[in-house]
């Protein structure tokens, strides 16, 4: 005959039910995380390509020489209206600002980005314009950036780069002097 106390050794189904449920909402907030982590990373590396993207324009303006009537005057970056792409140009024509035909790179944005508004300033003063596109244009030797519209001249233009939904958003601005920055 034994005397004494049985030993449960185990665990009850309530409290493996419990930490599964635990472990569950755990991970679905590390999920939802992870995506909006993401996403900025792709928001992130887009913006910087498009810096990336200016500075090449400039670039081939510096490097570029007047050999002749074929070869480009200057380069610039024209962005249409707000959408999933822009394109680096060379100024063939030599007017310092895009003509249809005249792009040499068509750069697609990644399909969770896109461009969703665009503004350009005539001064550090003046307040800042909505626009349908914006035109920035570099000749050598005078590599000080033109930012057209029309007829228009601005010193500083930006562009706003967001996740599709507009949950998160990058600007990218530029000047006439070359800087380009993100605010």
């Amino acid at each position: 005959m034994k005397f004494g106390f049985k030993s449960n050794t185990g665990f009850t189904i309530v409290e493996l039910m419990t930490v599964i449920a635990i472990i569950g909402i755990v991970a679905a907030i590390g999920a939802a995380g992870y995506r909006q982590g993401e996403r900025r990373v792709v928001l992130d590396n887009q913006t910087f390509q498009f810096m990336q993207d200016v500075r090449r324009a400039q670039e081939r303006a510096l490097s570029s020489r007047d050999t002749g009537a074929a070869a480009p005057r200057g380069y610039g970056i024209y962005l249409p209206s707000a959408g999933s792409y822009y394109f680096i140009y060379a100024d063939r024509n030599k007017n310092k600002r895009y003509d249809n035909g005249e792009e040499t790179e068509r750069i697609s944005l990644d399909g969770k980005i896109m461009i969703s508004n665009m503004q350009v300033r005539k001064n550090a003063v003046s307040s800042w314009t909505n626009a349908n596109f914006i035109d920035i244009n570099y000749a050598a030797p005078d590599l000080t950036a033109r930012i057209v519209i029309g007829a228009d001249k601005y010193e500083e233009a930006r562009v706003v780069f967001s996740v599709a939904n507009g949950s998160q958003t990058r600007t990218a601005a530029a000047n006439i002097a070359g800087l380009i920055y993100v605010e």
